[in-house]
């Protein structure tokens, strides 16, 4: 069975939820985290990380899959 369309979560999250008040809702740990970064908080600097009380790999889990390697 040949996989013929894979969303991409962050392109639909900025379309549909550009302000994250779905995963704010859902997803108390990102609540802090700004409009900017909340749908991909793994690529914020550090300083926004450390500001939105965010530890990826602690209290957010990493990414496990790099969604441009699954295509």
């Amino acid at each position: 069975h040949k996989l013929e369309r894979l969303d991409n979560p962050e392109i639909l999250g900025r379309k549909y939820d550009p302000e994250g008040e779905y995963i704010r809702q859902w997803l108390p740990e990102l609540a802090r985290m700004p409009a900017e970064w909340i749908h991909h908080p793994w690529d914020a600097p550090h300083t926004v990380l450390t500001a939105s009380g965010v530890e990826l790999g602690q209290n957010y889990p990493k990414p496990i899959i790099e969604i441009d390697l699954a295509r």
